[in-house]
């Protein structure tokens, strides 16, 4: 439905513009001698050709940006500029159209005045742009047109032919000629201040800025120039004519309006060049998809190699890598939020000026948009992962420290008392001499003495002291005591980041106390790698504790096939020694 409404809209806009193109011809080509045009039937062409064109160039601004206020204004210029040959007193086609070619003769200077101040922003933006606007209107509309249309009565000024004037309250031809005269020196001052505000503004506008609204802004201030020497022309006459010299500056203003079309034309292929220069960016990704690819990818197509891609999540911000970004002040750098559906996605952070161009940010978003999605559930899953990895990396260090604890609380509690009633019933046995008596001391005396050494390895196999006392080879050698089935081949004596030792321990400890048969351990350092093999007769089939352990120091662990018909776990942790 949106197609179909687009287009009946083009529908009508091109019917309109036919309408009182067909008028404004015949109405010059009836009367020649007060046609702007003149005679020519050629200027009349380039005439209503340009201002045809610039209806099209504003309605084409007004659907594709840059923004809509500015492109309604260029096709309200182009409209009036038909009306200005309807004052034809010999070609005009009845009152009606005599009466609105008189109020609306100059017209067509204000919405263009307008349109270049607010082209790019869509509005005025500060009292000199205000005031520039305002007179113009004044002038042009009020004094220039609507004004002396309510005093003026052309047959009672010695046009006996021309049609009646539907809008004439009086008659006052002295009032009528003040009017004008003020209205033109009016409009001289005001479109001069217009064109300065232009310029300074266009000076001080960022370089993204400029190349956006130059194009359309200076040969709109070129053809306001010429409509104020055709004012400053006509001031010591009193009223807007149709002498030589005007017919040239009439010339000259709509060639310059061809100017204003060709420069939103150069504005759409400028928009069109940067959405093929994204289109192959998204190509290119789809093809290779990697993590932070989007960000040099736009980057390479801005020229903007420090360019920065933030993604909203969970109310903050993230990286391509998934990484927790701030989002910098405005007052630091410069950021452009790009939007899907109405919500904010992503944020591109530049230097000032680079995007200054809202027609770049709307192909932005619209050509990358997919792009954008999939980047940035890349950068949620990483940062899910991340978040993954950290939670994993507390409940290991969670576990070691509970371990800790333990084997502190078993050494210092339960292997104390039992070796205090060790002691006991020793000396209670020595001082007894009930044979029967003794021999019962004697065999509770051996039962806690068994119970003490499996309380000791099981206190070794939670938390070895000697594992931070003397580094993994120790420790192994120690655990090797109360795992007969235990085989210690070779182990570096050299000593490694303690997270490091802990897990390749917990690896042999876990797998010496859940397989049976013999186990042989065999490490060695390759390069910054600590290579970890475990022989075991079979592996056991869950090793997710394990797996989660080694993946926290950013390790790998893997279950291989042996030539003996066995397995092989084999670990690789970083080897920081």
């Amino acid at each position: 439905m949106t197609e179909v409404r687009r287009a009946a809209r083009f529908g009508a806009a091109a019917i309109l513009v036919v309408a009182l193109g067909v008028v404004a011809a015949v109405a010059a080509r009836a009367g020649p001698d007060w046609a702007l045009s003149g005679s020519s039937l050629g200027l009349l062409l380039v005439e209503l050709a340009s201002a045809a064109a610039l209806v099209g160039a504003g309605i084409v601004v007004y659907v594709r940006g840059p923004d809509g206020r500015s492109g309604l204004l260029l096709a309200s210029a182009g409209l009036l500029r038909l009306v200005a040959e309807w004052n034809n007193p010999d070609g005009a086609p009845g009152a009606f159209v005599f009466t609105v070619g008189l109020a609306l003769a100059a017209a067509a200077t204000g919405p263009l005045a307008h349109a270049l101040l607010v082209h790019g922003s869509g509005r005025l933006r500060d009292a000199p742009s205000w005031l520039a606007a305002t007179t113009v209107y004044l002038a042009s509309v009020v004094l220039l047109g609507v004004a002396p249309t309510l005093v003026a009565d052309p047959r009672a000024e010695g046009c006996p032919a021309c049609p009646t004037n539907l809008l004439r309250v009086t008659t006052q031809p002295h009032l009528e000629a003040r009017l004008q005269r003020w209205g033109l020196v009016l409009l001289v001052g005001a479109l001069a201040l217009t064109i300065i505000v232009v310029l300074v503004r266009l000076t001080f506008a960022s370089s993204a800025q400029r190349r956006l609204v130059a194009p359309v802004v200076i040969p709109g201030c070129l053809t306001l120039a010429f409509v104020a020497a055709d004012g400053a022309h006509s001031r010591h006459r009193g009223f807007l004519s149709n002498d030589p010299v005007e017919r040239r500056l009439w010339l000259l203003e709509a060639v310059s309006i061809s100017l204003v079309v060709a420069g939103v034309l150069w504005q759409r292929l400028a928009a069109r060049r940067f959405r093929a220069a994204l289109t192959r960016v998204v190509v290119e990704l789809a093809d290779s998809p990697r993590p932070g690819g989007l960000r040099g990818a736009l980057a390479d197509a801005l020229g903007e190699p420090g360019l920065e891609l933030l993604h909203a999540h969970g109310g903050g911000w993230i990286d391509s890598q998934g990484r927790t970004r701030r989002l910098p002040e405005p007052r630091d750098v410069a950021r452009t939020e790009l939007a899907r559906d109405g919500r904010v996605v992503a944020a591109l952070v530049h230097r000032r000026g680079l995007l200054d161009d809202p027609v770049l940010v709307q192909e932005l978003e619209r050509t990358a948009g997919l792009a954008l999605e999939h980047d940035r559930l890349n950068a949620e899953l990483l940062a899910q992962l991340a978040y993954l990895r950290i939670s994993r990396a507390q409940v290991v260090a969670v576990g070691d420290t509970e371990r800790r604890r333990l084997e502190r609380d078993l050494h210092d509690g339960a292997q104390q008392a039992l070796a205090a009633l060790a002691m006991g019933l020793g000396v209670a046995r020595a001082n007894t001499t009930d044979r029967t008596r003794a021999e019962r001391l004697s065999a509770a005396q051996d039962a806690v003495r068994a119970a003490l050494a499996e309380l000791r390895a099981m206190a070794h196999r939670i938390s070895p002291a000697a594992l931070g006392d003397a580094g993994l080879a120790a420790a192994l050698d120690v655990l090797a005591e109360w795992a007969p089935q235990l085989e210690v081949a070779h182990v570096p004596a050299e000593r490694f980041d303690p997270a490091v030792e802990s897990a390749a321990y917990f690896v042999v400890a876990s797998l010496a106390s859940t397989v049976s048969g013999r186990i042989v351990v065999d490490a060695r350092c390759e390069r910054d790698t600590l290579l970890l093999d475990v022989r075991v007769a079979k592996a056991p089939g869950a090793l997710i504790e394990l797996e989660d352990r080694i993946e926290v120091l950013d390790g790998r662990l893997l279950v291989e096939q042996a030539t003996d018909g066995g397995s092989v776990v084999r670990i690789w942790l970083p080897c920081a020694s």
